[in-house]
């Protein structure tokens, strides 16, 4: 099975929305998830990930599945710690983490050098 469908379908389940894979956005916002679960497959090519708005607080997934990701939108959740597998993400030049429960900015946040825009505004930073 192609690994972009199964990824579709195992977060069919989670969120009940379709996960449109085809433009390389991976948009999961609004739709209510509060964790994000150990995804073991890769999905290179995926150069945009939307995960706002939801309620997200703890994240177990290894972000080097998305070795493409350029831009990461974390913002309106409840994350108290950036996951310290964001830093395996070479291509990332835009994240945002803003509306969130961040108290501190890791000092592995300039292993992010392609990183150009960082958004923390309405955190507890």
């Amino acid at each position: 099975m192609d690994n972009r469908k199964l990824f579709r379908s195992e977060f069919r389940l989670l969120s009940g929305e379709h996960v449109d894979l085809e433009s390389n956005v991976l948009k999961l916002n609004n739709t209510l998830l509060k964790s994000l679960p150990p995804v073991t497959i890769d999905l290179k090519g995926v150069t945009m990930v939307d995960l706002s708005h939801n309620t997200i607080g703890e994240i177990h997934c290894d972000f080097g599945i998305f070795p493409d990701v350029e831009e990461m939108n974390l913002s309106s959740n409840i994350i108290e710690t950036i996951p310290p597998s964001i830093w395996k993400m070479k291509k990332l030049r835009d994240l945002s983490l803003s509306g969130n429960r961040i108290r501190t900015i890791p000092p592995e946040m300039g292993q992010l050098l392609e990183l150009k825009n960082l958004t923390l505004g309405e955190n507890q930073i």
